[in-house]
């Protein structure tokens, strides 16, 4: 009941939050969604959009690889504790090794977002830090699955 109402409430703040950021954000590149122009993030040069994506390119690859580990490493958790006496070492082993591999997807992307600042301007980050809030605030109102394992 209570992750009910806080995803309730989340989502009741993030929709304010869109409306908002909507306002503010410029853009050249506009998307339609559902017969209406929504503008989608920062208006980059061909020299700064060319870096974003390589960027964006390399960083995606490094994090596809953390993927089939963890998902891999929460199967072999839920096998273990679905057991009749489920084995209390094997389960800390399995817990520990799945942190650490979180811990690491976590640093890859910190440091896509550091790579990531080193080539917008201020101006630039902000305006994509509104259109990611935007898109976040759409998933949230519009009931879309959450990709968490859990």
């Amino acid at each position: 009941m209570f992750k009910k109402l806080t995803m309730l409430a989340l989502a009741s703040c993030l929709a304010f939050s869109q409306v908002q950021a909507e306002v503010t954000i410029k853009s050249t590149k506009p998307y339609e969604k559902k017969g209406e122009a929504v503008n989608a993030g920062p208006t980059l040069s061909d020299e700064h959009r060319t870096k974003v994506e390589r960027i964006t390119q390399e960083y995606n690859e490094k994090l596809k690889a953390f993927k089939p580990l963890i998902k891999q490493k929460n199967k072999a958790l839920k096998a273990e504790l679905a057991k009749d006496s489920p084995d209390v070492s094997a389960l800390e082993g399995l817990n520990g090794e799945l942190y650490d591999l979180k811990k690491q997807e976590q640093l890859v992307k910190l440091q896509y977002q550091v790579a990531l600042s080193r080539v917008l301007t201020a101006q630039q980050r902000k305006e994509l830090r509104g259109a990611a809030a935007i898109t976040k605030a759409r998933n949230t109102v519009q009931n879309k699955p959450n990709k968490s394992p859990y």
